[in-house]
């Protein structure tokens, strides 16, 4: 019974990470979506031994082995769809998560359908199994999925580090070999086993990001950044900027610390948004931040900040207050400075001079 040890193999670990993802401390997005990922997973290769143990030629099994495999046809596109909604969260692309259920729901009526017209599959009174007219549906339908899938998080490889990235290509490459596998040796069994290895990665790189990311805004961490400086110790061209938000205590003492919050991850997403081609951002403390960035000119930062200033007035912080932000910048050379942290004390040192200058400015409040 090599298929029944296939799919056990493919269904322990797959439980083992569902009761990890359940006990796990570490909270991230759409963790109950991918719960759901899992289970479906796990329930299509239970479908699959059944499918596989019920092999008597009766009326009876003939039933269950319709309506084992009505679930497996609905299933497998389910799969591939919880995927794709735990990508598109947070995207512009969510607004479109009602219409691209329309494809799993005909997947799913045409499944269920089969049982009795035959159109996907066929069972006969004798539990005899045979493809139906339209049996590529559920594939072509979990194809688009995946394609959709992949699409979307390559649009945001920016947010990825080397080693999220060495993650994800894996996950990729094993998804599509299997299917390409799958078509010319359809005897192989394979979607259902690398599907359940992809989904063990992919609990690891969102282990391993949020090991990296500040739970409150999402930066990158301090210990993210300290590895950063020491892989970046001998090269040139780095930029290393300070920044700091005045007065951020009187903004926890006068609106309390749940504006702070919303304040910190305001300006940690604004930071990202206009260094992302340059760098990373980091919350290194309180209301400390950090950025090492690439390539970039000193006129550049200063005219990022400024467009930041603009930006904040403008929008006031979707609060009712504007943030006030002290940075300062160092480009750092080895032949120059002592090493990399010789620089980020010179940044430093900006960042509290230009911090005196703005203590006489007040909070834009509205």
């Amino acid at each position: 019974m090599p298929s029944i040890s296939a799919n056990l193999i493919t269904l322990l670990p797959l439980l083992l990470i569902i009761t990890l993802v359940i006990i796990n401390p570490i909270q991230f997005k759409e963790k109950r979506n991918f719960l759901y990922l899992l289970s479906a997973t796990a329930l299509e290769s239970s479908l699959e031994i059944v499918t596989i143990l019920n092999k008597a030629n009766t009326f009876m099994a003939a039933i269950i082995s319709a309506f084992a495999n009505a679930f497996g046809f609905a299933i497998a596109p389910l799969v591939a769809y919880l995927m794709l909604t735990i990508i598109m969260k947070d995207t512009k692309y969510e607004k479109y998560k009602n219409i691209i259920r329309i494809p799993l729901i005909c997947n799913a009526f045409l499944s269920f359908g089969s049982i009795w017209f035959d159109w996907i599959f066929i069972v006969t009174p004798l539990n005899q199994y045979f493809r139906g007219p339209l049996f590529h549906v559920q594939f072509l339908v979990s194809l688009f999925y995946i394609i959709a899938f992949v699409y979307i998080d390559l649009t945001k490889i920016k947010d990825y580090m080397l080693e999220d990235l060495i993650c994800k290509g894996a996950i990729y490459c094993l998804i599509l070999g299997s299917i390409i596998a799958q078509v010319f040796f359809p005897d192989l069994l394979l979607i259902w086993g690398t599907i359940s290895i992809c989904l063990i990665f992919y609990f690891i790189s969102v282990q391993n990001m949020q090991l990296r990311r500040d739970p409150l805004t999402m930066a990158y961490n301090r210990l993210c950044y300290d590895n950063l400086l020491l892989k970046s110790i001998d090269k040139e061209g780095v930029t290393l900027i300070i920044i700091d938000v005045n007065q951020f205590k009187k903004v926890n003492d006068t609106f309390g610390h749940m504006t702070g919050d919303k304040m910190l991850c305001s300006i940690a997403l604004t930071l990202r948004k206009h260094f992302e081609a340059y760098g990373y951002t980091y919350r290194i403390g309180g209301d400390e931040f950090a950025i090492i960035a690439s390539n970039i000119k000193e006129s550049k930062v200063h005219e990022i900040f400024n467009n930041i200033e603009a930006e904040f007035l403008h929008t006031k912080n979707r609060l009712s207050i504007s943030p006030i932000l002290s940075y300062g910048l160092c480009e750092y050379n080895p032949k120059l400075h002592k090493d990399i942290y010789d620089a980020i004390k010179i940044a430093d040192n900006n960042m509290y001079i230009c911090k005196e200058k703005n203590k006489s400015r007040k909070y834009y409040i509205t």
